[in-house]
């Protein structure tokens, strides 16, 4: 796998991403049709997102081989970091008492806010690792598509009607221009 050479065109590339990957999550239906995924796949959300904003953006969508490697170190940060936080924050959940319900609560927070930030430094990682080459001829409406869906297949899972249309759902608002694609900025 070739990595990423010039460090500046990396992180603004992987600001671009995350910056596309909030506006997406925030459109209507994209979080729960996530969430969907992530529950029934063990899809990562963040993970999903940067593969299509990526695309999205112009990079090749990647064949089978170029996804593995682009997603070993991202993979491995989501089961290391991303997974124990969101175990964390939900067992406070099921742990609060009316005594400390406050203080619980105060804490959860705490806890999703370094759980989204372990997911934007997880694509940081993704962008880095990103496979320089792939199916380039590929216009950027079928390489997103394709990222997704090589990426679902990955976790085992060939894709049923329900997570097509959960993924349809996710790149609906890219699609139809409701979220621009992500354009680095460069100083």
């Amino acid at each position: 796998m070739q990595r990423e050479s010039d460090p500046e065109a990396t992180g603004a590339m992987a600001e671009a991403v995350w910056q596309f990957t909030l506006s997406l999550y925030d459109q209507p239906g994209v979080a729960s049709a996530c969430l969907s995924l992530q529950a029934r796949r063990g899809v990562g959300v963040s993970a999903l997102l940067a593969l299509i904003g990526l695309a999205a953006a112009g990079r090749p969508a990647l064949e089978k081989n170029a996804m593995e490697a682009t997603l070993a170190r991202a993979e491995h940060f989501q089961q290391a970091v991303i997974e124990p936080l969101r175990a964390a924050r939900r067992g406070v959940r099921g742990a609060m008492a009316p005594a400390i319900e406050a203080d619980a609560h105060a804490l959860r927070h705490d806890l999703q806010a370094r759980e989204i930030e372990a997911e934007r430094l997880q694509q940081q990682l993704l962008v880095a690792d990103y496979a320089a080459s792939g199916l380039s001829e590929l216009p950027w409406t079928e390489a997103v598509r394709l990222n997704a869906l090589v990426y679902l297949a990955g976790k085992n899972a060939s894709a049923s009607s329900e997570d097509e249309a959960d993924l349809e759902q996710i790149l609906a608002p890219l699609l139809n221009g409701a979220v621009g694609r992500p354009e680095p900025q460069r100083n």
